[in-house]
């Protein structure tokens, strides 16, 4: 969520310089690493805003723990894309390097959920999809997504803030997660096993801009034969 950790997204954003009443003073644009300034300013109060392209939000203020953000999708003033900061004061002779604006391009994940029959802990051929099975996503403490399969057991969530998640499972009472393995993690199940009615996984990455189509559940039958509704 800092400007050190993608580059996409950052070079030629368009960065206002506002008085306190949010007039516009002087425009810039970051350069290829996510910089932009404004030189020969008076010892008055200003706001910064801006306009994110497409697909990118501001970080929210959990984001930015680290480095803190001074527009941050929390704020009033920030909807969408558009977005702009608090009122600060430049006192004389003041160089401020402390105006950071943290973005991140939102990303994706999905996207199977299989009945293992063989039980090896691998996604084969001919191996069905499970419907209905229902995913919750958390992050930070907090319910960040809900849904579930579709009728071919596939789902996908998108418009997910780019970080780690933990995924809550609700399965059917005729199935339980199959066996982990790491051999083959392309093809792999992320979840825990278990025999309860939910089963977890941890530290699932979405990264920024992108789709991890890794995230795979796994089952297996509790009694052979016995198949969900």
């Amino acid at each position: 969520w800092n400007m050190d950790e993608s580059l996409d997204g950052i070079e030629g954003l368009s960065i206002s310089l506002n008085d306190a009443a949010g007039n516009s003073l002087q425009e810039t644009t970051t350069d290829p690493n996510g910089h932009f300034g404004f030189t020969q300013l008076m010892p008055v109060e200003y706001t910064l805003s801006t306009m994110l392209q497409p697909g990118y939000r501001f970080a929210r203020t959990v984001d930015t723990v680290g480095r803190p953000s001074i527009i941050t999708a929390n704020l009033a003033d920030s909807q969408g894309n558009s977005g702009k900061s608090g009122i600060f004061k430049l006192m004389m002779g003041e160089q401020r390097q402390d105006q950071d604006i943290g973005i991140g391009a939102m990303g994706k994940l999905g996207d199977f959920a299989w009945l293992d029959s063989d039980g090896d802990g691998m996604q084969d051929a001919g191996e069905p999809g499970i419907p209905e099975v229902e995913i919750t996503l958390y992050q930070y403490g907090q319910i960040a997504a809900q849904t579930s399969t579709d009728a071919y057991g596939r789902y996908l969530v998108a418009d997910l803030y780019p970080g780690t998640y933990s995924i809550q499972v609700t399965m059917p009472d005729e199935i339980k997660p199959t066996k982990q393995q790491t051999v083959f993690p392309l093809v792999a199940s992320i979840l825990r096993s278990g025999d309860g009615p939910t089963a977890y996984s941890e530290d699932v990455l979405v990264p920024s801009g992108k789709r991890n189509l890794n995230c795979d559940l796994g089952f297996v039958l509790k009694r052979e034969g016995v198949f969900p509704l």
